[in-house]
């Protein structure tokens, strides 16, 4: 028998083939444009990081050149892709960080204010080389991408076809201020991974050199492949002083020209001093030291010389970028004009190498004997062309009259009868001097003209300061310049009459800084009257003119109603010797005078008691006191006696910084203290504020503090007995001025939050992980505090810091963070948050095999969030693979 054919089968492989073509084909789609997508987009999201490494390398440039201290960058170079099980990933993308080619900084037409440096600074074109840093990536997905470069301290992408985009503001000019960093070495690196940038400063700015234009305006070319029109129209629009709308007197750039090449011209407007601020630094290989480019007097210059005595002058050695140089040997100082042939001497004071601050000391030692005022000038360097040499000139002077056979040339110290003698002179205000000068004649004397010959400080060749350069005479009658020209005025002092001159003294041309005067500093000034006399006076200011600070005590400490209280206020400064009044107000509508009186109230209650303090010269002060008065009678016992406050000893806090109050010393004799509650009475307008006020030791915050003068602050501390008993006192904080305005805030974190604990107020709100050894990452003394993950249940770590205080004016933040693993540890999180938790800006603390830096400049979400709080709030996190996590220190600059 024949069987039949059967086919059925047939369909069911022909689906099975189907159905593979189809898996087939769709993981050949998911592989060409899913896999690419989703790459691309982590191209994308790297190079959004690698920016804001760069704009942290932006910083540490600045930093480095500011501060002084080297500063390390992670700049992340490559990423990876996420795994994929069925498909295929290409290679991981790498990228290049590498410098460009030299090019040249110039400043042209700029000559400085100062004789000696003026022999550098002579108007001809200065300079120097500096190179740009780039990173290139090399994505394999992402075509478009841009390189970033960090150029002329502009942070810019350039994609192709030389489209170029700025990221960052420019730090060039700032007012009438010139900063320019030069970036010195080579550097090229290639990987996947993080790379550890350092940089390392090499001349640090700490000199300013005022200068103006030499019959053309000052003009600077800075290096960049930005157009002309970027920087004039954004990156310098707040300096820009247009020419088509009405001038703006805070607006200094007149021009901003292209040069053909990779270069701006930048043209201020003439008639206007401006000060140069220059630094630099190195990355990477091959950095040369600074040279010594030229010598400059610090101080001594055009000082008068008594025969017979000797007199230090001092001079710095400085490289191009004007800040000092150490190691320097300087020639042996030569005698080129003699005083009296012969009889006078020059030598070093000390080494003849420059200083730690690039200075040396020199001695001039005048003749035992000269006739009048001789001048005598040494000459002392590094080299023998003009900038690398000064020459100091020196008045000496014939302080006895005995070679003086006649009455010609200037009268020093005037003493004899009919003369105009000096008085006296105090130091009235932190710069200001007054001289007070007595005509002991019968006729008017009338000052033509006034020269300011010499300032001697006390404080002269040590490290940090900083020497007057010019003086205002009476209130802007006249400008002198230290060791200047005769400046014509118009000042009477009668017949028998005094009359006080007002000199203020400023560190810098323009008047801007003010000289704290000492007492042990000392001018030379010169007046020639309208008969042709001219009499020089060497002034010696005394630091006797102090404020009033009124001040009083009383007993007994807790009084009652008909007790008498009696007040003593001999407590009262003044180092004036005039008589003082005094007028008292006890605050139940009774007054009285005297420093000592006595007063009994009638009722309990508390009264605010007032005393006013005035001398004879009309200066007062006020202070006041709350005084608690118990109920008074003499029954059977049972009655409460009331507390006594202590709010501590006076102290003083530097403007930026905190200090802790102490009111422990507060006793009750019959009970105990139940609360505290601390108040600022009056704060002098200084921008200060209390933390913790309900407690024995508050914080005295001043970190938001700018005084222009060292500030007294009172605040008042009220205690509270277990029997609803209360008293007072107060306590003065001097919030002391440290001497600049916006100057940086650099505050550690002051508390921490883990599972163990902590501050339980700080985020995050449910912690994992425990911290040890919090104080070393409150200070950077190369140890660590260590964060652990959740130990034995293998918890990823959530660890937070807080940092309180912070200054709310300032508007930048940079958080530097210095760190290192346990050996395999996977990378951490720093999330900064606000008071919730809510992430604000993350960075990620690369492992790189040993400690490494990481700097986050705050973005605009968390700059806000400290603008508004004055509290940094940062998380630390990382996943559950039980290694520790190590923080040398944490820190935050507001500027």
């Amino acid at each position: 028998m024949r069987l039949r054919g059967d086919d059925r089968a047939v369909t069911v492989q022909v689906g099975a083939v189907l159905l593979l073509g189809i898996l087939v084909i769709s993981l050949s789609i998911f592989q060409t444009t899913v896999v690419p997508n989703e790459n691309e987009q982590v191209e994308f999201q790297h190079n959004q990081v690698v920016q804001e490494d760069m704009q942290s390398f932006r910083s540490a440039v600045t930093r480095a050149g500011g501060v002084g201290l080297t500063q390390s960058v992670a700049v992340r170079l490559g990423t990876q892709y996420p795994e994929r099980a069925l498909f295929i990933n290409p290679p991981p993308p790498t990228g290049t960080l590498q410098t460009g080619t030299n090019s040249d900084v110039e400043i042209q037409n700029a000559r400085a204010l100062d004789d000696e440096t003026s022999d550098y600074w002579d108007g001809a074109s200065q300079g120097f080389t500096t190179t740009s840093v780039r990173y290139s990536p090399s994505y394999n997905v992402y075509q478009n991408a841009p390189t970033t470069v960090y150029e002329g301290s502009v942070l810019y992408n350039e994609f192709d076809g030389g489209t170029t985009i700025a990221q960052s503001q420019q730090s060039v000019v700032d007012g009438r201020t010139i900063s320019l960093v030069a970036i010195d070495g080579e550097l090229s690196r290639s990987q996947l991974g993080a790379v550890a940038v350092d940089v390392r400063p090499k001349s640090v700015s700490q000199r300013t050199v005022t200068v103006e234009g030499d019959g053309d305006p000052v003009t600077v070319l800075v290096p960049t492949s930005l157009d002309a029109s970027v920087w004039q129209n954004t990156l310098l629009a707040d300096e820009y002083d247009d020419p088509s709308t009405p001038d703006d007197p805070d607006k200094y750039v007149a021009e901003v020209n292209p040069t053909g090449g990779n270069a701006v011209e930048i043209v201020f407007e003439p008639g206007y001093q401006y000060n140069l601020n220059l630094a630099k630094v190195g990355v990477g290989t091959g950095v040369d030291e600074p040279e010594p480019a030229y010598a400059t007097t610090v101080s001594g210059d055009e000082q008068v010389v008594p025969e017979g005595t000797t007199r230090q002058f001092v001079v710095e050695v400085r490289d191009q970028f004007n800040n000092p140089l150490s190691g320097v040997e300087l020639n042996s100082p030569t005698i080129t004009n003699s005083a009296q042939a012969g009889n006078d001497s020059v030598a070093f004071a000390g080494a003849s190498e420059t200083n730690s601050d690039g200075q040396v000391v020199v001695e001039y030692t005048a003749p035992d004997d000269v006739d009048g005022e001789q001048t005598a000038e040494v000459e002392v360097g590094f080299g023998s062309i003009d900038e690398e040499k000064v020459t100091v000139s020196l008045r000496v002077e014939d302080s006895n009259d005995s070679g003086s056979g006649g009455n010609g040339g200037s009268n020093i110290n005037p003493g004899d009868p009919g003369s105009v003698t000096q008085k006296g002179a105090v130091i009235a205000d932190t710069n200001q001097v007054l001289v007070t000068l007595e005509n002991t004649g019968d006729e008017r004397r009338i000052i033509d003209e006034v020269r300011l010959n010499f300032y001697y400080e006390d404080s002269q060749g040590q490290a940090g300061t900083s020497p007057p350069t010019t003086a205002e005479f009476n209130n802007g009658e006249a400008t002198l310049n230290i060791r200047g020209a005769f400046k014509d005025v118009f000042e009477i002092v009668e017949g028998d009459n005094e009359n006080s001159l007002s000199l203020r003294f400023f560190t810098d041309q323009n008047r801007n800084g003010e000289y704290d005067v000492q007492e042990g500093d000392f001018f030379v000034f010169t007046v020639l009257y309208d008969n042709d006399d001219a009499a020089t006076y060497f002034v010696a200011p005394t630091d006797t003119d102090e404020p009033i600070n009124a001040d009083f005590s009383y007993s007994p400490s807790s009084p009652a109603s008909s007790e008498t209280i009696s007040f003593d206020a001999t407590s009262t400064t003044d180092d004036d010797t005039d008589s003082r009044s005094y007028s008292w107000e006890f605050g139940d509508g009774t007054t009285a005078t005297g420093a000592q009186p006595s007063h009994t109230y009638s009722s309990a209650g508390t009264y605010a008691v007032n005393l006013t303090v005035e001398d004879s010269g009309g200066e007062f002060d006020t202070y006041s006191r709350l005084i608690e008065v118990t109920a008074g009678g003499g029954g059977g016992g049972g009655g409460n006696t009331g507390p006594t406050a202590n709010a501590g000893p006076n102290t003083g806090v530097d403007e930026g910084q905190t200090v802790e109050l102490d009111g422990t010393g507060s006793s009750d004799p019959d009970g105990s203290i139940s609360s505290y509650s601390w108040t600022i009475t009056d704060d002098n307008g200084a921008s200060v504020s209390l933390r913790d006020a309900n407690t024995a030791t508050p914080v005295f915050d001043a970190s938001s503090a700018n005084v222009g003068s060292d500030t007294p602050v009172t605040v008042e501390l009220t205690v509270e007995d277990n029997d609803g008993a209360t008293s007072s006192d107060t306590v003065q904080v001097t919030v002391r001025d440290t001497g600049g305005s916006n100057s940086p805030q650099t505050l550690y974190p002051d508390q921490f939050d883990d599972q163990n604990g902590g501050d339980a107020a700080i985020p995050p709100n449910n912690p994992q992980g425990i911290m040890s050894a919090f104080s070393q990452m409150q200070t950077d003394n190369n140890q660590y505090a260590q964060l652990q993950p959740g130990g034995s249940q293998n918890k990823e770590m959530s660890i937070g810091v807080a940092t309180n205080g912070v200054d709310t004016s300032a508007t930048t933040y940079e958080l530097e963070v210095r760190h290192g693993y346990e050996n395999g540890a996977k990378a951490a999180t720093l999330q900064i948050v606000d008071s919730s938790g809510t992430v604000l800006q993350s960075q990620s603390l690369t492992p790189t095999g040993s400690t490494a830096t990481t700097s986050i400049s705050l973005n605009t979400q968390a700059t806000n969030s400290v603008q508004n709080n004055g509290q940094l709030y940062v998380v630390y996190t990382k996943s559950n693979d039980n290694k520790n996590l190590y923080v040398y220190y944490q820190r935050l600059v507001a500027s």
